[in-house]
């Protein structure tokens, strides 16, 4: 119908367009997986499993997060329809694939035997997930676990963004409350072993502030950096910010906490930190700039408090000032 027909030409010609510009032939597979019914939207899922599970990568699963959490939903309003994802677990043989990180359980047949995959998480807000293994017996089955790009210093999975610098950290897992020295294989952490009932798998992603810088093509973004804990990316409003949000200076030596308010946008993790403000005085004539307490929200959350000044990209440092008069 008609908002399909709208759906299709925004998917085509907004994200695959920028991100998979690369890959011939991506538009339509990407335009194609998403359809509307209503104010029911489909998307991405449904057709990226079987295309990654054919050979085996993670690479459609990694951009469905991205996409969902700082794409389509930053559009949806936060009283309206519910969604889920698709496909967070998918079996090829004897293998389990993890492909997303939501609270739940499976029931899975490998051969004759049962198995019970309990995931038990507070994601994306923190990093330490859980994975309750439940066999109707001892067996043996090989577990993958995707381990998403932002984990792997991957901020997409093209060039057009990338983290400004290396993290230096590593996902963490353990089984059964000792560690476990996993092998990556195409974005997937491999646990193979015999399982046994009430086994579990511990996966700690590491949940730091980072900053996002854009390919140097982009020269709108040039001197400018965005910021993006675990798979969330985050925007400014001006309700948080003293009433604006263009006049704010980003250094480079910033760090940030996080608080989560529950009261706020249905509950989100917010990040604080010092910034720079730029101030014009009453007179008009004269410029200054002050240290105050900058908040950012999830970008998937903004536009919900009226209407506003809203910023992703912020400056790190100011080389020239354009002077309008209105």
């Amino acid at each position: 119908g008609e908002d399909s027909n709208q759906i299709a030409t925004v998917w085509t010609n907004g994200i695959p367009e920028n991100l998979h510009s690369s890959i011939p032939g991506s538009y339509d597979v990407f335009a194609n997986s998403l359809f509307a019914n209503g104010t029911d939207i489909y998307a991405l899922a449904q057709l990226a499993a079987p295309t990654s599970m054919t050979n085996g990568s993670y690479s459609y699963f990694n951009d469905i997060p991205a996409f969902w959490k700082n794409g389509i939903e930053n559009d949806l309003p936060l009283n309206g329809d519910s969604y889920g994802y698709a496909n967070s677990v998918f079996v090829n043989g004897s293998d389990i694939y993890v492909n997303l990180f939501i609270n739940g359980s499976a029931e899975i047949k490998i051969g004759k035997k049962i198995v019970q995959l309990v995931q038990q998480n507070d994601y994306p807000w923190n990093g330490h997930l859980l994975f309750k293994v439940l066999p109707s017996g001892t067996m043996p089955l090989t577990i993958r676990i995707r381990i998403p790009g932002w984990a792997q210093d991957e901020a997409m999975p093209t060039g057009l963004y990338a983290f400004q610098h290396a993290s230096g950290k590593k996902p963490e897992l353990k089984i059964n409350g000792k560690p476990f020295v996993y092998s990556l294989e195409k974005g997937y952490a491999v646990i193979s072993r015999k399982w046994k009932k009430d086994d579990a798998i511990e996966l700690e992603l590491p949940m730091d502030v980072r900053r996002v810088v854009a390919n140097d093509k982009v020269k709108y973004d040039r001197g400018k950096t965005a910021l993006q804990r675990g798979p969330v990316m985050y925007c400014a409003e001006w309700k948080d910010n003293y009433g604006k949000t263009s006049n704010i200076i980003l250094p480079v030596n910033t760090s940030f906490s996080t608080e989560y308010i529950n009261d706020l946008l249905n509950g989100v993790l917010v990040l604080k930190g010092p910034a720079q403000f730029v101030n014009i005085d009453t007179s008009g004539l004269k410029l200054n700039t002050e240290e105050k307490t900058m908040t950012l929200i999830p970008y998937y959350s903004w536009a919900n408090r009226g209407k506003g000044e809203i910023e992703i990209w912020f400056p790190e440092s100011v080389k020239a000032v354009d002077l309008l008069s209105n």
